[in-house]
């Protein structure tokens, strides 16, 4: 609504504007109602109206009983812009009976899952994916940022069988706080912008790739800029087992560093598989359990690392040697390196129980002076 003020007649002209449709009301004064003013404008009676100026509410209510004056002071300069909005009863009221969707989170809850975030907490609830004492990744070393595909992205549709987004980044939380990975990127100190989900359907590298006769499973964008892991199967009727996602992680992660398929690179992976595999012994021998279960259980790597690092690197250099031969690198040239870490491994666990037992027995002899 703009108005032009007539210094001669103490009136003044309103341009009122209502969805698109303007109407000019000529002789409006500081005693003209508002329903006088906008007799004019196809409103319902039972609108409830609201005129705006300068982004203040000048006037506000039912147009039935708008009788009160629409510029009681009047309007200083030669125009004004005012804004009118109108909204009938009856939207009001379907709009309030209307439930909310159970799948959309409120700004509380969208506030609280942010600051759980910032906080390098996982999903899961409270107790996360892991238990209480590993529900959240390292504070410094971490994915900052964790992106599921969405719906859209891959033709989600109501009704399809594909698990949905929620579920997607439920288990990329998973793998961001799980223990064998988070010890991985501590170790060796890595941050990572984002952990995202491949779109199963529109991944240009993905169908590349595919065109060429290989499948990819996941990349990494610059070093650690971003990785992007493939979670669901090609029928997008689940996901593929954790297990395999994990290391698929753990590959993308030793890009980081090497980015070709050389011995290098095999090596540093290696390296790192028989760490998280480690991490998991450790946590079932210390006697860590959720619900249960190990996190090897849970990870589904107990058959893998459940009768020590022998058995790890056995377990690494076989399930190596199945990609290395792909890229025409002798796993002979991965395996010393594999091999001696592992020994390194097993040496930190004697140390770690050795120091501990001494703490015990510290403990025991400091109670019996006490109750000396």
């Amino acid at each position: 609504m703009t108005s032009s003020t007539s210094p001669d007649s103490g009136a003044f002209y309103a341009k009122v504007t209502f969805k698109g449709r303007s109407i000019v009301v000529p002789n409006v004064t500081r005693e003209t109602t508002v329903a006088e003013l906008l007799e004019q404008v196809d409103l319902p009676g039972s609108a409830s109206v609201k005129l705006l100026h300068k982004g203040k509410v000048m006037w506000s209510g039912n147009v039935s009983s708008a009788t009160s004056p629409a510029f009681p002071n009047g309007i200083k300069g030669k125009s004004a812009k005012v804004l009118v909005m109108a909204t009938e009863a009856k939207d009001v009221t379907d709009l309030n009976a209307k439930k909310s969707d159970p799948l959309t989170r409120g700004f509380e809850g969208e506030k609280e899952r942010e600051e759980h975030r910032r906080k390098g907490g996982g999903g899961g609830g409270a107790r996360g994916h892991w238990g209480p004492a590993h529900s959240s990744q390292d504070r410094d070393y971490k994915f900052a940022r964790i992106e599921e595909c969405a719906n859209q992205s891959f033709g989600h549709r109501s009704g399809s069988r594909t698990p949905h987004a929620f579920r997607a980044r439920e288990l990329l939380e998973k793998l961001s706080t799980d223990p064998g990975v988070v010890a991985v990127m501590t170790e060796r100190e890595l941050v990572v912008n984002a952990l995202g989900e491949m779109d199963p359907i529109d991944d240009r590298l993905m169908q590349k790739k595919a065109e060429e006769g290989m499948c990819v499973l996941g990349y990494n964008t610059n070093r650690g800029l971003r990785i992007d892991i493939k979670l669901r199967t090609d029928d997008l009727e689940g996901f593929l087992p954790y297990e395999d996602l994990a290391a698929t992680l753990l590959h993308e992660l030793s890009h980081n560093w090497v980015g070709e398929h050389d011995a290098l690179f095999w090596t540093n992976y290696g390296q790192m598989r028989a760490e998280y595999l480690y991490r998991h012994a450790s946590l079932a021998a210390e006697g860590y359990y959720v619900d249960g279960r190990t996190t090897a259980a849970i990870a589904g790597v107990a058959q893998h690392c459940g009768a020590g690092m022998k058995q790890v690197a056995s377990f690494v250099l076989e399930e190596i040697s199945q990609e290395t031969s792909r890229y025409g690198v002798p796993v002979q040239l991965v395996a010393p390196a594999v091999m001696k870490h592992c020994s390194e491994l097993t040496i930190e666990a004697e140390a770690q129980k050795e120091e501990g037992s001494l703490e015990v027995v510290a403990q025991a002899k400091e109670e019996r002076v006490t109750v000396v």
